[in-house]
């Protein structure tokens, strides 16, 4: 008779027996299978705790051979994020947009293209407030309202609204009138957004998870296109045709570089801060919108220096690459206070290019510019 002994070589470092690949693989497996079934299993021990507990008030229960052992120990509590639960229940949350509006009405129709594919189809919980001021360039004020009653004939279960006014526009009035068209509610988080803007259901999403009532605002540091026509000029004419403008789609890009974000395609706005949501009630804690302030521009920044020195909440900024500023070009009225033009025309020399498309066109078109700025500076003053 032949006995076959079976014998395993396992290596050792020191004394200690190193795991194999498949061992390793197996271990991290059953930690992460722990992980996801961690609250289960605290409410599995708590349920047997309870009823150790229960038994050991029974005479006689906990002596003798028969006697059940002693409730094992509950584990320490889950940490605080992530947290399915809480996630899931924010994710229930209705955004309402604020949106404010003065002509741009093909601008307009095509946010409503973006919210109606993005949102209203999949049943995502958005709702809209337009607050519409008059035209000087266009009269399509009577063409936007039709559009926000088909909207509402077609998707009933969502508060879609419009509110006129026949003054002159200030974005600052808008925003403020726009919040308070929202029921006060556990359910007012408010999300303020431009018609320029492309987004998606996962930036609506973000603005969820990332505002948090009482404690946190949410300030996301958006994408902002460049004129495509800079860039154009610069380019080899075979490269030419390359050039993609998407503005349907809230993208332009070089085929030849396939990433939506892309260096010389556009850059992120730090420095802007008029996409923002929070709750109506951290709204009314900073002290609202200043309407005092007119027309274009520094109402964001108001709020946000407001909310940043004494609300006593949070700003989470991030950047967000489903928020996607499509370029136009910006009118700067002369009639904007000082600090207002300025802002306005420093945030008009930012969307002309990336630095390295402007040094191309110094390089290709140098001795003329350069012929000009020469010119310029020793200009007198008196002159310029």
């Amino acid at each position: 008779m032949l006995i076959f002994l079976a014998m395993e070589i396992r290596e050792t470092i020191d004394g200690v027996e190193v795991l194999t690949s498949a061992e390793k693989r197996a271990e991290k497996d059953a930690a992460f299978a722990q992980m996801s079934s961690f609250s289960m299993e605290a409410a599995a021990v708590a349920e047997v705790a309870a009823e150790g507990a229960a038994v050991a008030q029974v005479p006689g229960a906990a002596d003798g051979p028969g006697a059940r052992p002693p409730p094992p120990t509950a584990p320490p509590p889950p940490p605080p994020w992530p947290n399915p639960e809480a996630a899931s229940d924010v994710l229930l949350k209705t955004v309402h947009l604020i949106l404010p509006l003065s002509g741009r009405s093909a601008t307009f129709f095509r946010f409503i293209r973006t919210l109606e594919n993005s949102c209203l189809r999949n049943g995502d919980r958005v709702a809209l407030v337009v607050v519409l001021f008059p035209s000087e360039s266009e009269d399509t004020a009577d063409a936007c309202e039709e559009v926000v009653r088909d909207l509402q004939r077609r998707y009933p279960d969502h508060r879609l609204s419009l509110v006129r006014l026949e003054e002159r526009f200030a974005r600052a009035r808008a925003l403020q009138l726009g919040a308070a068209q929202v029921p006060d509610s556990d359910d007012d988080l408010l999300m303020f957004i431009d018609v320029d803007m492309m987004f998606t259901a996962e930036s609506i999403n973000r603005a969820r998870l990332n505002t948090i009532r009482g404690k946190q605002t949410y300030f996301p540091i958006v994408y902002s296109e460049f004129d495509p026509a800079t860039l154009r000029s610069v380019l080899p004419a075979p490269e030419q045709s390359n050039l993609s403008e998407a503005f349907e789609t809230g993208q332009w890009r070089l085929t030849s570089a396939p990433d939506r974000i892309v260096e010389d395609a556009g850059y992120w706005r730090l420095y802007g801060f008029g996409i923002a949501s929070m709750y109506k009630s951290d709204l009314k804690k900073a002290g609202g919108f200043d309407t005092s302030i007119r027309g274009w521009g520094r109402e964001d920044v108001d709020l946000f220096e407001r909310i940043l020195g004494s609300s006593g909440l949070r700003i989470f900024r991030a950047v967000d690459p489903d928020l996607v500023h499509v370029f136009h070009v910006v009118e700067c009225s002369p009639d904007l206070e000082r600090s207002q033009l300025d802002m306005c025309k420093g945030t008009r020399a930012d969307m002309l290019g990336s630095v390295r498309t402007l040094a191309a066109m110094v390089l290709r078109k140098g001795p003329r510019l350069l012929d000009v700025a020469r010119k310029e500076r020793i200009k007198p003053d008196a002159v310029r």
